[in-house]
C-alpha cells in the first residue's frame, strides 16, 4: 500500500471527494472536527492530529508535560498528546505505519481520533485547572491513569 493509493481510496470510502491530499498530506473536517494529516514519507507512517485546546502563555509548563507524555506514548505506538508551539496548541495524535493500512484502516483511526478528542479535551482542561495550583505530581498521576482508557489505542 502506498500513500497515493491509501488517500484516494480513503476519500473515497469517506466521501470525501473534493479534499485534495498533497504528499505532505491535508486538512479536512469530519462533523466540524479539524483533522491534520501528516504524511511521513521517510518513515512510512501517517500522523492524524486533532485540536483539543488552546494553551495561554502561562501554561507552557503543562505543554512541556504533554510533550513528554506525546513522546512516551508514541514510542509504544498508542495515540499521545503533543503540543503545536507555533499556535499554542495542544493536539492529540496517532500515528500509523502505512504499510499496515488499508482505507478501512485509516477510516476506523480516524474514527477513533475523533471520538477520543472530546475526552481528551476534558482530560487537558482537567489538567489546566491543576496546572492552576501548580500541582504537577497530581497532573502526572491523572495522566498516567487515563492513559489506558482515554489515548491508548
Amino acid at each position: 500500500m502506498n500513500y497515493h493509493k491509501l488517500m484516494g481510496d480513503f476519500s473515497r470510502l469517506a466521501g470525501l471527494d473534493d479534499v485534495e491530499f498533497e504528499d505532505a498530506g491535508g486538512y479536512f473536517e469530519i462533523g466540524g472536527q479539524p483533522l491534520f494529516l501528516a504524511h511521513e514519507a521517510a518513515f512510512g507512517r501517517i500522523t492524524l492530529s486533532a485540536p483539543v485546546a488552546t494553551l495561554k502563555a502561562s501554561e507552557s509548563d503543562l505543554a512541556g508535560r504533554l510533550l513528554e507524555l506525546n513522546l512516551m506514548l508514541m514510542r509504544s505506538g498508542g495515540y499521545a498528546f503533543g503540543y503545536d508551539p507555533e499556535t499554542a496548541t495542544c493536539l492529540l495524535v496517532a500515528s500509523h505505519p502505512i504499510a499496515a493500512l488499508d482505507a478501512a484502516g485509516l477510516d476506523a483511526a480516524i474514527s477513533a481520533i475523533v471520538a477520543k478528542t472530546e475526552a481528551a479535551r476534558g482530560l487537558v482542561l482537567l489538567g489546566l485547572e491543576l496546572d492552576d495550583v501548580a500541582d504537577a505530581k497530581a497532573l502526572n498521576d491523572l495522566m498516567s491513569r487515563q492513559e489506558t482508557t482515554l489515548i491508548r489505542a
